[in-house]
């Protein structure tokens, strides 16, 4: 078959074209009642990265990525709506919980803290409104990391990443800031309550996924 996009030849069983990058659009299945809903559309192969802040930051970030992928042995995937990376992995904590998490990246020198919030609060949103899978809470949870590469660190992003963030279900935000210079991760370090069993591994997981 052909890409509506380019128009270049790729294989029938191709999701992406090979030459643009494009989704590839499948053949319109024949009409049955009681249908299982649509599946939420794939997200877009990762482009190369582009940043808005400077070409330095755009090739740390760039660089950065790969060696995460290298680490959680994938490649990342662009989401459009929030112009970040996501690296989706899932893992066992300690109470044997099948947790989900969400590794959000971009790089911005000039997030300050609301910038930070309102990146983290839409990365939160996303990751909710997108998960598959049983109920959450039925050993189930999500744990949601977004992640801005600054060089140096905003002290306005550093205040909000140490905020305890709001109770969610089953749910843990740990926004994180991170020079990828000076080899620094920062995010909440005190503990909260709710939950209180759970962040011990998820801290321990952003540490082992986004060291630099």
């Amino acid at each position: 078959m052909f890409c509506s996009t380019c128009g270049n030849q790729i294989p029938d069983n191709a999701r992406f074209c090979n030459a643009c990058g494009a989704p590839v659009s499948a053949p319109a299945a024949p009409a049955t009642t009681g249908a299982a809903p649509s599946p939420v559309a794939p997200l877009a192969p990762a482009q190369p990265v582009q940043s808005a802040v400077s070409a330095p930051m755009g090739d740390r970030l760039s660089s950065y990525l790969q060696r995460v992928a290298a680490r959680l042995q994938q490649d990342p995937q662009f989401v459009p709506e929030l112009g970040a990376y996501l690296f989706l992995t899932t893992r066992f904590s300690a109470a044997l919980t099948n947790m989900h998490q969400y590794y959000f990246i971009v790089a911005d020198d000039s997030a300050d803290y609301e910038k930070m919030r309102a990146y983290s609060e839409a990365c939160t949103s996303w990751a909710l409104n997108n998960y598959q899978g049983v109920p959450r809470g039925l050993q189930k949870g999500i744990a949601i990391y977004p992640v801005i590469l600054q060089h140096p660190i905003n002290p306005g992003a550093l205040r909000y990443v140490q905020e305890k963030p709001n109770i969610k279900y089953a749910a843990f935000q740990l926004a994180t800031v991170l020079d990828p210079v000076a080899g620094e991760i920062r995010y909440l370090q005190k503990t909260p309550v709710w939950g209180f069993a759970m962040w011990s591994g998820i801290k321990r997981a952003a540490d082992e996924a986004l060291c630099v």
